[in-house]
């Protein structure tokens, strides 16, 4: 409970590091920025950078983690489920074959989709600017309210269609590492049982 406890503390403390660090560097980095890009109206790439964004990549330093973990486990476990068993061994393999194909068949989709919803997200980001810039404009102008009006709408309804692209290819991808968990399990209670004596200790010790 202890080191739970902690291992989340610091989890924590490592994600808002990584988040302070990074909206400082771009801090400074706007604080250099010429001026053209300064006038510029379109900076919506830059307020979802300076928020949602960086959240998001802070947030993977768990998954990195966890990825670390898992790859040294499979490092031991391996070698010792071939020496127990060839079968659970190579059983073993082919499921992380059945995972590693699911990511790569979904993983970059799902990316691609992602991304399409971050640029909405900009969009969105710039037409709120405008609202709240030109709000006086937009009291006077019945058709610059509306055509505003309508680009943000779009832009909401293109991050939601997206993010559910995108969350549906990583939830595809997270399910046939789940059925390749059961292939695996499968695997051991059929097949150690019709292939190797001492089955019930074997499949104890898998």
């Amino acid at each position: 409970l202890v080191s739970s406890y902690m291992a989340r503390v610091r989890a924590f403390v490592l994600m808002a590091r990584l988040q302070a660090r990074a909206r400082g560097r771009m801090s400074r980095a706007l604080i250099a920025a010429d001026a053209d890009f300064l006038l510029g109206q379109d900076h919506g790439q830059v307020y979802a950078a300076l928020t949602s964004e960086v959240d998001r990549v802070s947030e993977s330093v768990l998954s990195v983690i966890e990825g670390a973990q898992a790859l040294l486990l499979l490092l031991i476990c391996v070698p010792y489920l071939f020496w127990l068993s060839p079968v659970a061994g190579g059983a073993t393999l082919v499921a992380i074959a059945i995972g590693t194909m699911g990511y790569l068949a979904y993983d970059v989709p799902a990316r691609r989709h992602a991304t399409i919803a971050a640029r909405a997200t900009a969009t969105f980001c710039d037409r709120a600017n405008d609202i709240l810039g030109g709000w006086r404009e937009l009291r006077l102008r019945g058709s610059r309210r509306q055509a505003l009006t309508e680009d943000a709408l779009a832009a909401i309804d293109a991050i939601g269609q997206e993010s559910l692209r995108a969350e549906k290819r990583f939830s595809a991808s997270i399910g046939v590492s789940q059925a390749a968990l059961a292939v695996l399990l499968l695997a051991i209670v059929v097949l150690i049982p019709l292939t190797q004596d001492g089955a019930s200790t074997l499949m104890f010790q898998v």
